[in-house]
């Protein structure tokens, strides 16, 4: 039976603070954990596990970019709603203020989730397709 939650969030926290005040040692805690929120939150690195293989293996951002692929934009401009699909949000941004300058308003840019990511690379692991996926991760982690 998994420990409630709290007592989980409380022992990784202070896990978490005694390692970052010791100082130039580096330590490594190994977490296992099915709450993606702590994962996400905690984790410099993520392996995902799925039938007791390693499916994937990097950091959020890595996996998300690998498995998920592109960035949603969004934004205002003249009052209209708008959105855009990328794989490189930074440079469309810069791109769309140097056309659009003040005018561009609301502005949002939103990564797929590691809960989104997890969901993915398990279904694809579940379905045959992982395989090529999980050998992608790994090389990308080296």
């Amino acid at each position: 039976m998994s420990p409630p939650q709290g007592s989980t969030r409380r022992r990784a926290g202070s896990s978490t603070t005694s390692c970052t005040t010791a100082g130039e040692q580096q330590t490594t805690i190994l977490l296992t954990t099915h709450d993606l929120d702590e994962a996400e939150h905690l984790a410099d690195r993520i392996v995902i596990l799925s039938g007791g293989r390693v499916i994937a293996d990097g950091s959020e951002e890595e996996l998300a970019r690998q498995i998920a692929g592109q960035d949603q934009v969004r934004w205002t401009l003249d009052g209209q709603h708008r959105t855009h699909s990328t794989t490189d949000s930074t440079r469309f941004v810069h791109e769309l203020f140097k056309q659009y300058g003040d005018a561009v308003g609301e502005l949002e840019v939103r990564r797929a989730s590691l809960e989104e990511t997890y969901l993915t690379l398990v279904s694809q692991a579940e379905s045959g397709r992982g395989a090529a996926a999980a050998r992608a991760s790994k090389e990308a982690a080296r």
